[in-house]
């Protein structure tokens, strides 16, 4: 670069300037004539009667010499700073070296309020504060408003707009440098036409001292003619923030900066700028920085703590950029701690073209994005270096190269600035809880995401975490970290993260290349490499590289490579750690074609969190546990209600070194058949279960390590039973019996059933009615849904007994009938008829004789099918109605589908439960409008009344039934009944039009008929099933 920067330093002598000003032309910078001012002034030929584009230090009081403005008597310095004041037709010109020229100022030059403290309009300026005169002056000739002492200023142009801009300027200059211009800006619009077009004044300058600018509202500063900076601070202190509520800056340069450097000679670097808030947009032209250094200079110190700012550089031959150098300028100490930057130019944020870019951090919570167009996004210039690049905090950055420079890094080395060692990217630090997006993409880049650009190389990048976190990083390019196309070396360590590296060339990888030398390391984080080139490996080399060295002693590593000889991993490798996914290991005791360094094995990975994505882990020896893990599991235990609890399976469990491993062990069930049960089972029966005790150990998340010892797990199945809980019974009847006594055994659980399954566990006994004499034996069976979970306790299921035959000295026998055969029929429907079909009634006498007796011999009681439920039916001898026998029937009810029919004829609907009737009236022209409903042979009636003329009417209230039979309604008995547990809305209608009744169960039907106007809706009528 300090080649190209010699080329205006000859501008800084008095001496070869036609030379100099032959060069720029040849070279296509500017025409000679852009220098004709400057040159009459060195040669110190200026004419009284010329008109003399005023500089930046123009004196607006009369009587002043030299080049410093606002100072009476004193005496300028700079020799290069022009002319001072204006001058008249009696002004002398010093033809000397420079130093100053003496002239004369009219009367009517400086205007304004001169009462302290007011608001002044000068110039199309409105200004509040301050003493106009004393605090700042405004100098009708040169339009310019100087502003000369600390005191605070509210600058606005009331009268114009940026669309319709004030053509004036502001010149801040102190009485010394460590004085601090205190100025609001609040509406001020200004673009500066240069009286040439090849002027050199910006429309603001600070010349001296310091300057806080806050913004109020919207503002803008720009320079429509000659050259300049929006807003040049040169290198003063220039801070600038935003007023409460907001306010804004667009500062547009001309061959200059849009904030910093300018186009005078003096004024090209820029240094010490510091915005706290607003926003900004700063747009540099041609060879000036959005922020940063002015035609061909440099910037350093420049720092965004907040704001939304957008700063934009140039992209041509001359190219600046966004935030750092102009045009060969160099860019350093470029501090960004918090906002949202958006930078792009020739670079995003660094040097310009040729420029190098250094110590550039971003950090806190900054949202940077950053684009290179030929030079990095973050870094160096185009044919320059990037490097003592940190980014850090809890920052988002989103960087990306249009060109051949790396996205954060190195520019593109085109080679044209004769230094082979440009285009590095080096010492490249991100750490912390950081997002960063490197894209370094497209037909013409040749550089990496993240490292060198073109023939740059990509060393000392660093990727790590710190006390902010971890950084999640995507780096993506032709390579994705290291050195860039034609590369010489790259070094590269990976410590913590997540990281995403993609090479997307055919040739090159996505971390590494090199020519000389290659040296990548990584220890922690989560890495995902992939290229699709033919001969480069994923991480290492190009497949031509030199002195390849990859170590891996942790993380999480994938490494992936699609070309057709390409390796994932290639070079002097060495594998100490680290888990791998599936596919690394497909060889026997290798990763990735890679055999392992000695002392180090592969094993399963036993981290639950990680081993799905990554199941291959490296470890050392020493610290894999030999010896074989062992499962105890137990096989049975007794029904208790609840699953099987883990615990009561598990009798022991032990990893290889002995440590206890029972809490480890987990379970799964399976029927006998193999299905597998979706939780331990609950209820007695034969299960198969197997019990998987996993690999030992955790890893650190970041690098992989495992936390302890590596021990290997183990599986075992086997049956398991759940044992039925045995419950113990009461036997009662069995004792002193005596033949037809009329007795039966019987049998109660007395204990072992759970409270939760009482209501479904019954006990039956059979064999417990004999009434014959002899020994006899009564079983008996648990019955009911959870009587499988139930045994029966030994010894307990049986019991035999005895039936004695009656005897003694005088025989005597009880007189009685019984019922010896009950008949077939026992379970009834609501309304049918007792039938007595296979009932036997045996009568015996006191004197011991028995016989059979017919039906004519006794009265059957208490039979009523007209309701449900179980009743006792009684037999009562005629002849003694003291004697009597009994048995049990069940009266059950049933549903009744209830049929729809629709007369066409009449439009009358019909209900009957009477298959008959129902059959008959289709015969008759009725048409089946199928099952309107359900209902019951039991509970409350629906009657059902006839009104002759050919109406029919249901209804289950008594009282409306009642008056229909008083009005001529003809009772047609109980068409059917409302079943007791019915819940379903039967809702009635009357038709206007022919008097008939609808029923229906369906709401749809109900609401929709009674829009038509002649049904008109009467509310529920009954309830159904």
């Amino acid at each position: 670069m300090e080649e190209h920067r010699n080329l205006f330093s000859i501008y800084r002598t008095a001496t070869g300037v036609l030379a100099a000003t032959a060069m720029l032309t040849v070279a296509g910078a500017f025409p000679a004539a852009a220098f004709a001012d400057e040159t009459d002034a060195m040669q110190g030929t200026v004419e009284t009667t010329q008109t003399t584009a005023p500089t930046d230090n123009e004196t607006s009081d009369a009587g002043n010499t030299g080049d410093t403005a606002g100072n009476a008597d004193n005496t300028g310095d700079d020799a290069d700073a022009g002319v001072t004041g204006d001058i008249g037709d009696t002004g002398e010109v010093s033809n000397g070296d420079g130093a100053g020229v003496t002239g004369t100022i009219d009367d009517d030059q400086t205007t304004g309020n001169e009462a302290d403290g007011e608001t002044t309009t000068v110039g199309g300026f409105t200004v509040q504060g301050g003493v106009s005169g004393t605090d700042y002056t405004f100098t009708e000739k040169t339009k310019t408003l100087t502003i000369t002492t600390a005191t605070p200023l509210v600058i606005n142009t009331p009268d114009y707009t940026e669309e319709s801009p004030l053509d004036a300027r502001i010149v801040v200059s102190m009485p010394d440098e460590n004085t601090e211009a205190d100025i609001t800006f609040a509406g001020v619009h200004i673009a500066y036409a240069n009286p040439s077009k090849y002027g050199q004044q910006s429309a603001m300058q600070i010349t001296k001292g310091a300057l806080s600018l806050t913004l109020q509202g919207a503002n803008s500063l720009k320079v429509t003619q000659g050259y300049g900076a929006g807003l040049e601070n040169s290198t003063h202190k220039l801070t600038i923030q935003e007023a409460q509520g907001g306010g804004s800056l667009t500062a547009v340069g001309q061959t200059a900066a849009g904030i910093g450097g300018g186009r005078a000679r003096g004024t090209y670097d820029a240094a010490n700028i510091t915005i706290n808030s607003g926003t900004i947009i700063a747009i540099g032209s041609e060879q000036g920085a959005g922020i940063g250094g002015g035609w061909g200079g440099s910037a350093t110190n420049i720092t965004i703590n907040g704001g939304n700012v957008t700063a934009t550089g140039t992209t041509l031959t001359n190219g600046s950029a966004g935030i750092g150098g102009g045009y060969v300028g160099d860019a350093s100490n470029i501090t960004i701690t918090g906002g949202v930057v958006n930078a792009s130019g020739i670079t995003g944020i660094g040097g310009g073209l040729w420029g190098d870019g250094s110590h550039i951090t971003i950090s806190g919570t900054a949202q940077v994005t950053a684009t290179g167009n030929g030079g990095a996004g973050i870094g160096g210039g185009q044919g320059a270096n990037g490097s003592d690049i940190l980014i850090s905090g809890t920052a988002t950055v989103s960087a990306q190269s249009n060109g051949s420079g790396a996205a954060i890094g190195g520019g593109y080395d085109s080679g044209y600035n004769g230094d082979d060692d440009k285009g590095n990217g080096t010492n490249i630090t991100i750490t912390g809880g950081v997002t960063v997006t490197a894209i370094a993409e497209g037909n013409r880049n040749k550089g990496a995401a993240i490292g060198g650009g073109n023939y740059g190389n990509g060393t000392g990048i660093r990727i790590e975490s710190s006390d902010d976190g971890t950084p999640t990083v995507i780096a993506r390019g032709i390579i994705g970290i290291g050195a860039g196309v034609s590369g010489a070396r790259s070094d590269v360590t990976i410590s913590a993260g997540t990281i995403t590296a993609t090479g997307t060339s055919l040739a090159w990888p996505a971390i590494g290349n090199g020519d000389e030398s290659v040296k990548v390391t990584i220890a922690g984080g989560t890495v995902t490499a992939q290229t699709a080139g033919s001969r480069a490996a994923a991480i290492g080399g190009d497949g031509d590289s030199k002195n390849v060295e990859v170590n891996i002693s942790g993380g999480f590593i994938t490494a992936s490579a699609t070309g057709k000889n390409a390796k994932p991993i290639d070079g002097a490798v060495s594998i100490t750690g680290g888990a791998f996914p599936v596919e690394a290991y497909a060889d026997e005791g290798k990763i990735y074609g890679v055999a392992l360094d000695d002392g180090y094995v592969i094993v399963p990975n036993p981290d639950a969190a990680t081993k799905d994505s990554h199941p291959t882990l490296v470890l050392p020896k020493e610290q894999v546990v030999e010896g074989e893990a062992s499962i105890t599991l137990a096989s049975s235990s007794e029904y208790d209600g609840a699953a099987v609890d883990d615990v009561d399976v598990v009798t022991a469990a032990a990893y290889g070194d002995g440590t206890d491993a029972t809490a480890k062990v987990a379970l799964t069930w399976a029927d006998t058949a193999g299905n597998t049960l979706g939780s331990a089972p609950t209820d007695a029966g034969t299960y198969k279960v197997t019990a998987t005790l996993p690999d030992s150990g955790t890893l650190d998340a970041n690098t992989a390590a495992l936390n302890g010892k590596y021990c290997k797990g183990t599986t075992k199945s086997q049956t398991y039973t759940i044992t039925q809980k045995p419950v113990a019974l009461t036997w009662d009847g069995h004792d002193d019996r005596v033949e037809d006594d009329g007795k039966a055994v019987t049998a109660t659980i007395s204990d072992g059933v759970l409270e939760a399954d009482a209501s479904g566990v019954a006990v039956e006994v059979s064999g417990g009615d004999v009434q014959t004499s002899g020994t006899h034996t009564a079983t008996a069976t648990l019955t009911g849904e959870r009587a499988h979970n139930y045994v029966i306790e030994d010894g307990q299921n049986t019991i035999s007994f005895t039936i004695r035959r009656a005897t003694s000295p005088t025989p005597s026998y009880q007189a009685r009938i019984v019922v010896t055969a009950k008949p077939d029929k026992l379970a009834y429907k609501i309304g049918e008829p007792l039938d007595l079909t296979g009932l036997v009634v045996t009568q015996y006498t006191s004197g011991g004789l028995s016989f059979v007796i017919g039906t004519d011999k006794y009265t059957v009681t208490g039979f009523d099918s007209s309701k449900p439920g179980k009743q006792t039916i009684t037999i009562t001898l005629n002849d003694n109605t003291s004697m009597t026998a009994s048995f049990t029937v069940t009266v059950a009810t049933s549903d009744l589908q209830v049929r729809r029919l629709y007369n066409p004829t009449t439009g009358e609907h019909f209900y009957t439960a009477n298959e008959t009737e129902w059959a008959y009236l289709i015969t008759i022209g009725w048409r089946d409008e199928g099952v309107g409903f359900t209902m019951s042979d039991y509970g409350t009636p629906v009657y059902r009344l006839y009104q002759p003329g050919g109406k029919h009417m249901f209804t289950t209230n008594k009282t409306e039934y009642k008056h229909l039979k008083t009005v001529g309604w003809r009772d047609e008995g109980i068409a059917f009944h409302v079943p007791e547990e019915a819940t379903t809305d039967a809702y009635r209608l009357y038709n206007t039009s022919n008097g008939d009744h609808l029923f229906t169960t369906n709401w749809l039907e109900y609401t929709v008929l009674r829009i038509l106007p002649w049904w008109r809706g009467e509310g529920v009528g009954f309830r159904a099933q």
